[in-house]
């Protein structure tokens, strides 16, 4: 298995990837929750307009029409449920998924915070008992050869070693939905030993024995990994390790801590000349949740990735 037979280089190839499988079904079937962002209702009325999803507008029916109109996006063949109180768009939604009328859910504009709680809560049904809820970022920099998703940046602060576990699962699950058979995934840390006195070199060092023992399937990992040797195969040579399925060519990055997987989002974001998009994982379906200042491209690009997850 070659190294191009393992990377995905870009949204494109994932775009490329939901039509194909699209061609024998209908559109993904794809909420749109308190929608009054412009940016919001612009990709999602792309993703429509390329018979991608059959838009559910959940919220304010004649604020997002207003809105629409005045942002330039088509959405006439949308489905309407007018509701003009977010809590219950945003609980609505949650429980359309968890009944399966719906696919995917994009979220529009509205505190996070409540977007989140509501969508972790028991009356919502969105969560199953046990299931971890995460983001996965997706990114392609400029000037690396593929597609680089990295968990968490959102979500979970400070996961513990099962919580890692539970994350690889899903950070291979998002990987194989857009396309990677077999992912490559470094467990970051600072250095690329074990360190007693560094905990995150401990866990990284025990998930990567995990793997080898079959504890943990679906992907190549290893770890710990700096962000250096996970990308840059000079980097990793430099510091010795030459045999990596993973040091040099990673797809995919397990961070220690949200602080780390954000700084490597936003940094990207704002400085590396990186296209960008995430989407959160562990409910019923995909959900697309962007920060504010977030334009139509990314967020048609998060979109993607939810798509990819919904017609796997």
């Amino acid at each position: 298995m070659t190294s191009a037979d393992q990377s995905i280089g870009g949204f494109e190839q994932v775009r490329a990837l939901v039509r194909r499988r699209l061609q024998d079904r209908d559109p993904v079937r794809t909420a749109l929750v308190v929608p009054s962002s412009g940016e919001a209702l612009k990709a999602v009325a792309l993703a429509a307009a390329e018979r991608l999803v059959a838009p559910v507008i959940v919220g304010d029916a004649a604020l997002t029409q207003k809105t629409a109109q005045e942002c330039g996006a088509d959405l006439s063949g949308a489905e309407f449920i007018d509701l003009n109180q977010p809590d219950m768009a945003m609980m609505t939604a949650f429980q359309m998924a968890a009944r399966g009328e719906i696919e995917a859910i994009v979220k529009g504009r509205g505190s996070t915070v409540d977007f989140l709680h509501h969508m972790l809560s028991d009356e919502a049904g969105f969560v199953r008992r046990g299931c971890l809820v995460m983001h996965v970022a997706g990114i392609r920099p400029a000037r690396y050869d593929r597609m680089l998703f990295v968990t968490d940046a959102a979500v979970v602060p400070q996961p513990d070693l099962k919580a890692k576990v539970a994350m690889l699962g899903n950070l291979t699950n998002v990987c194989q939905a857009c396309g990677l058979k077999c992912p490559r995934i470094a467990v970051l840390a600072a250095v690329e030993v074990v360190y007693p006195q560094m905990p995150a070199t401990l866990d990284a060092a025990v998930l990567d024995k995990m793997a080898d023992r079959g504890q943990i399937t679906g992907a190549y990992i290893d770890g710990p990994l700096s962000f250096d040797c996970a990308v840059d195969r000079q980097a990793a040579e430099a510091k010795g390790i030459t045999d990596s399925a993973v040091a040099g060519q990673a797809d995919a990055m397990l961070a220690p801590n949200i602080e780390t997987a954000n700084g490597i989002l936003k940094g990207m974001m704002l400085y590396g000349d990186a296209e960008v998009g995430g989407v959160l994982v562990g409910g019923i379906v995909p959900v697309v949740i962007s920060t504010r200042y977030e334009e139509q491209e990314a967020r048609y690009r998060s979109l993607l990735m939810a798509l990819a997850l919904a017609t796997v």
